[in-house]
């Protein structure tokens, strides 16, 4: 009677242990998800981890398939894409071999998701097209509203527009009281017709949307709209308008690409409105942010690599465990067989059981918060490292500014000399022809002598050597780069191209080589077919390229 007690209680313990083992499988896979949202990505990784090791061992295949789906959207916001689809497969791989179409679905759509955030909109749409059929034959109006508008932006993007409208008229037809969803369905329609010409339908959607998108949703839709306006208005020739709503976007943006999109528009819109010096400062804070955006990126996939290894080393110590814990449960196997036989036999042997497995928990808790310490040290020590960088690259760049603006005052400098000096001259001239007109001075021998030397002053033309000496000094090597890129340049030339580079205009630059605004475009148009331009007009951003 006293082992039938025994193995009943055991059996008992078992079920209870069972489903205390599974509710700390979900709460690991909580905390996971939590500190995802968190940006911990440390932590999460490690938690979803332990539940998918804790799964898989107990084949528990929905935790299993939250777990692997977590993790993958882990690397995603790491943008390590290509760790990312590794996980996002195998939990695909458990959802169509053990769970049902739901969870299939939600795993294809973050596999489309993943391919359209890398540009490969091809596959995106392929995945994209399974998860929509997956929810229609499921007749599920929230999943087939999320992904079709989805796949319409996503076909907006290949270019196939027809396809595009049909999911954007899907989604419309779905009865589904999602307000933000319909929202980006309408920006996905007005992008449509935009992308189709239809320039007078595709602006009257977007004026009837912008109230409510202002309203109700966040940043990303707001300033998405925004270039929208800002594209349809330049299509229209519209730059005042266009202006407006490219700057509207660029404020709204809320990270570095959708900035990065406002900025192409701005150096768009400047090009079509002429104001190249505008639209040339656009550009160059493009560079600006390209590099901000690189360098996120590259500081990201570096967490992302350093995670991989974190959580590869816990993969391989969580194995070990996991043959120590297999060992253990043959041993508590066997000793049940035996219990019927010798009762104090198994009772011993369940007690000095229980307390080892106590004792290798609690040194398991200890090593882990060793571990947990640890990490955290070391991102503080990344964390510091990339303080540093920051620092130095910012004082480089501070350093690079402040030689730039050197320059350019100089050049002013030179630049107002040569006006000054040209002036001179202009009016030397002018009094030389006043005093050449009266006659009462044209048998005077004093005023003969000084109508010389002023002649001779105005015909000097040392200033150029001058010049000369002094724009090299200010931008070295700039004039025996033009000489040895183009041998055919006389010193005329390179005197018209150093007064050109400095951005004087064409009235300035005629003023100081005494030729008429004729002649110095005439000059313009033959130093520009010499270095191989057709058009007079690229000579100065050929000029500032080299």
């Amino acid at each position: 009677m006293k082992v039938v007690f025994t193995i009943l209680f055991f059996f008992f313990y078992h079920g209870i242990s069972t489903a205390q083992y599974i509710k700390t499988c979900d709460s690991l896979i909580r905390a996971g998800v939590v500190q995802l949202g968190e940006n911990d990505y440390v932590a999460s990784l490690e938690n979803l981890n332990k539940a998918f090791v804790m799964a898989t061992e107990n084949r528990w295949y929905d935790q299993a398939f939250l777990a692997l789906n977590n993790i993958g959207a882990n690397y995603y916001a790491l943008l390590n894409y290509g760790e990312a689809l590794h996980y996002y497969l195998e939990a695909y791989q458990i959802a169509i071999s053990h769970l049902d179409g739901e969870r299939e679905m939600i795993v294809l759509n973050n596999i489309a998701i993943l391919y359209l955030s890398d540009h490969e909109y091809k596959k995106a749409a392929e995945y994209g097209e399974r998860a929509f059929d997956i929810a229609r034959k499921a007749d599920n109006p929230k999943r087939m509203a999320l992904y079709g508008v989805n796949l319409g932006l996503i076909y907006n993007k290949i270019g196939d527009l027809q396809k595009a409208a049909h999911f954007f008229t899907e989604v419309k037809k779905i009865d589904f009281p999602d307000l933000n969803i319909n929202l980006i369905n309408e920006i996905g329609q007005t992008e449509n017709a935009y992308l189709s010409k239809n320039y007078g339908q595709a602006l009257a959607l977007a004026t009837s949307l912008l109230p409510r998108v202002q309203k109700n949703t966040n940043d990303t839709e707001l300033s998405l709209l925004y270039l929208l306006l800002s594209k349809i208005y330049l299509e229209q020739n519209n730059l005042g308008e266009a202006l407006q709503f490219c700057n509207k976007s660029i404020e709204a943006a809320p990270d570095l690409e959708t900035k990065i999109n406002g900025y192409q528009q701005l150096a768009a819109i400047y090009t079509g409105q002429e104001k190249f010096e505008n639209a040339v400062s656009v550009k160059d804070t493009l560079l600006r942010y390209s590099d901000s955006l690189n360098q996120v990126k590259n500081g990201k996939y570096f967490e992302s690599n350093k995670v991989s290894f974190e959580l590869k080393k816990y993969q391989q110590d969580a194995a070990q465990s996991s043959l120590e814990l297999s060992q253990e449960r043959k041993f508590h196997y066997t000793l049940l067989s035996c219990m019927g036989l010798v009762f104090l036999v198994s009772v011993w042997g369940f007690r000095n059981s229980f307390l080892k497995n106590k004792h290798k928990k609690e040194a398991a808790e200890q090593e882990s918060e060793i571990a947990l310490l640890e990490l955290k040290r070391r991102e503080s020590e990344k964390l510091i490292m990339e303080k540093q960088i920051l620092d130095k690259e910012a004082q480089q760049r501070l350093e690079q500014a402040e030689l730039k603006l050197e320059i350019e005052i100089k050049n002013r400098k030179l630049s107002a000399k040569a006006l000054y000096q040209a002036e001179r001259n202009e009016i030397l001239k002018n009094i030389i022809d006043v005093i050449n007109t009266q006659e009462e001075f044209h048998d005077n021998k004093i005023v003969k002598n000084e109508l010389k030397k002023l002649k001779e002053l105005v015909k000097n033309d040392g200033s150029w050597d001058d010049f000369a000496k002094h724009f090299e000094a200010v931008n070295q090597g700039y004039l025996e780069k033009l000489k040895s890129d183009h041998p055919t340049l006389n010193s005329n030339d390179l005197r018209f191209l150093s007064y050109l580079y400095m951005n004087l205009s064409q009235k300035e630059i005629s003023t100081i080589l005494s030729i008429s605004p004729d002649a110095c475009r005439k000059r313009k148009e033959r130093i520009s077919k010499k270095v191989g331009l057709t058009d007079g007009a690229e000579l100065y951003d050929y000029l500032y390229s080299l």
